[in-house]
């Protein structure tokens, strides 16, 4: 007997081997081959496969799996993900089976979402009896932060498993305390927790459950779209706009894409959020998506904090007169502060009059300066340097910091607020989860007084006595050459003014800016999510954006500067043929962040309103061009970000 096998490499095509006499071996298994000086792990495509005439058939060299790993069905989404990643077929087929993850999801802190209990409200009975009833295979809740969305997500759970089917939850970070995993597991029983912890032992032997119907729950992150649930028929996604449900390396796929995929046969694909995806609140609009609203919170006497800008235009400290005021208040009153600053770090740039700015030698960023640690680093490539004494290059002793991080908030905070408990969480404190979680234990407990922190602390928690919630430099997104800026720094501010005012008392949220009059930051304190929305569309729509377009982005990198530009310019001259009306060609153009790791990055964006045709012209053209030698080229559908 022949088959055809993939291994987990770029190469987009499937090699042929025999298998000894009285043996056998299925599609969907994993067998061990020599694969020229190497052996390697490959996942049978095709069996009864034609003997080759042009080259002598190896031998496999053992079966690794009695039972197919992957179903008939997980094959098919397998291929399908490959032509629409540009990915081969081997690296999608490693991706998705447990044994291994080539890219890392964040797992950063745990979450302390309190239990409404299993009673529901009016409007959350309402909510699961349309989307169990309903005809609409794709479902959106959208509900301001505190109104019940995790239990209406756990009671179609409930439904789902009564009715003998089978459900995947994913979460943007499987960040469960404990206490959460067992909360889950004690109304739902066994659940398959998917996410780039488990040993590969354990996620081996939750797959084989899953695969036996022995699991009929699997919670996770996004690479738990893949789950190999029996009779799947709910798929939820829980905070849908989070970009962490985009992976970051090959095969680049979205979570939501995979799961509305996985839903054409048959499964329920339920998604949610406070602050939707701009796509997704498009697709409510248009009737693709069927809505679901949860207006009101969901525990009495809750409400929606007061929110104000302070213009920082007219201040001369890190900190305004009336956020120190309110910090000052809150603690009088018996209150918690949070102090959220999306920045590591002491500061970000260190620079002198003479021009200079302290840079990657590898990556085209500022260096970030770490006091506590005594070094300046790059959160690219991790390249390190100590502080130097003067200017390096005019010898000046004034050059000095600017634009801090929350190091240096974390310093003013200790300055102003003696004998004040301040706690810091961000990500590099999050490295160590135990202390992570002992940091929220102690807030959540009243034991602190402020808590100080990055985007981590923006979602996901129920303080029950916080009153104040700060943003020192809520603006700071709005700089960056990317047309998803808004968006980002409006879930923010929404997601993190969610923090407050849950447990019936009034809350104030005072958001410091230097461009008080910004859209985005003007609807977020006004809570208009759909004048917000309105607003962005109409500008998207103006520029040719998404929704109202879609993207492909072409990455061309290399060590060698010359030979980027040149590749890009190549492949601008020769693919224009391609394009029509409907398409738009940008670039090449250096990317906003021109070198990483050493890397010259250049990118040309195709925009079109017919993705389906522009993308089979893409994938004909490199199917026919390789790439230059010394260049590394990335294509990638619907980027996130263009940076």
């Amino acid at each position: 007997m022949y088959i055809e096998v993939v291994v987990k490499s770029p190469l987009k095509q499937s090699f042929t081997y025999s298998v000894p006499d009285g043996y056998m071996v299925q599609r969907g298994c994993r067998v061990e081959v020599s694969f020229g000086s190497r052996t390697l792990t490959a996942i049978v495509v095709a069996i009864n496969a034609a003997k080759p005439a042009d080259y002598e058939v190896k031998p496999i060299n053992k079966i690794i799996d009695d039972q197919p790993l992957l179903t008939e069905e997980l094959m098919s989404l397998a291929e399908w993900l490959a032509g629409y990643s540009f990915a081969s077929l081997g690296e999608v087929l490693f991706a998705i089976i447990p044994s291994s993850h080539s890219d890392k999801e964040r797992m950063v802190i745990t979450s302390n979402e309190v239990s409404e209990d299993k009673y529901l409200t009016i409007h959350q009975q309402l909510a699961v009896q349309n989307i169990l009833n309903g005809s609409a295979k794709n479902n959106y809740l959208l509900g301001v932060t505190g109104s019940g969305k995790t239990e209406v997500f756990f009671k179609l759970i409930e439904e789902s498993l009564a009715l003998g089917q089978s459900a995947i939850y994913l979460v943007p970070e499987i960040a469960l305390s404990r206490q959460m995993i067992n909360r889950i597991k004690g109304r739902f029983g066994d659940i398959a927790l998917i996410n780039s912890k488990q040993s590969p032992n354990k996620r081996l032997k939750d797959w084989r459950a899953m695969q036996a119907g022995q699991i009929k729950l699997a919670v996770g992150t996004r690479s738990a779209v893949f789950a190999p649930l029996v009779n799947l028929g709910l798929i939820i996604i829980d905070e849908e706009q989070d970009s962490s449900y985009k992976a970051a390396s090959t095969p680049r796929y979205h979570a939501r894409q995979v799961a509305m995929r996985r839903s054409q046969s048959g499964a329920k694909l339920v998604m949610g959020s406070a602050t939707p995806s701009l796509e997704a609140y498009y697709a409510m609009q248009s009737g693709y998506f069927a809505r679901f609203n949860l207006n009101e919170r969901v525990i009495d006497g809750a409400k929606l904090p007061a929110l104000k800008i302070i213009d920082m235009r007219r201040e001369k400290s890190l900190l305004s007169k009336e956020l120190i005021g309110e910090i000052i208040k809150t603690k009088e009153l018996g209150k918690q502060s949070l102090i959220l600053l999306n920045k590591l770090g002491f500061a970000y740039n260190y620079s002198c009059n003479c021009g200079f700015v302290l840079t990657c030698h590898q990556c085209s960023v500022a260096l970030t300066y770490y006091k506590k640690a005594g070094k300046l680093s790059c959160h690219y490539c991790g390249y390190g340097v100590p502080p130097p004494a003067a200017c390096p290059q005019c010898g000046s002793p004034s050059a000095s910091y600017h634009n801090f991080g929350v190091e240096k908030i974390e310093e003013e905070l200790y300055r102003l607020f003696s004998g004040y408990r301040i706690l810091r969480l961000d990500s590099e404190v999050a490295k160590k989860k135990s202390e992570a979680e002992a940091i929220i234990k102690e807030f959540s407990a009243g034991k602190a007084d402020i808590l100080l922190g990055t985007q981590i602390i923006a979602k996901g928690f129920n303080f029950p006595h916080l009153r104040l919630v700060g943003l020192p430099m809520a603006d700071v997104g709005l700089s960056l050459p990317d047309f998803r800026a808004a968006e980002r720094t409006f879930s923010l501010i929404s997601q993190v003014a969610g923090r407050v005012g849950r447990f019936g008392e009034e809350g104030l949220v005072l958001v410091q800016s230097h461009r008080p009059h910004n859209a985005a930051l003007s609807y977020a304190l006004a809570n208009d999510v759909e004048g917000f929305y309105r607003h962005e569309l109409t500008i998207r729509q103006q520029a040719g954006f998404p929704p109202f377009s879609r993207l492909i982005k072409i990455l061309f990198r290399s060590k060698d500067e010359v030979k980027a530009i040149k590749a890009g310019e190549d492949f601008a001259a020769n693919f224009k043929g391609n394009l029509t009306k409907a398409d738009e060609l940008l670039g090449p153009a250096e990317a906003p962040i021109k070198q990483i790791a050493a890397n010259y990055r250049y990118q040309i964006i195709l925009k079109t309103t017919a993705f389906k045709q522009l993308h089979l012209a893409v994938a004909a053209y490199f199917a026919t061009h390789k790439s230059p030698s010394g260049v590394y080229i990335e294509l990638e559908n619907d980027p996130l970000s263009v940076m």
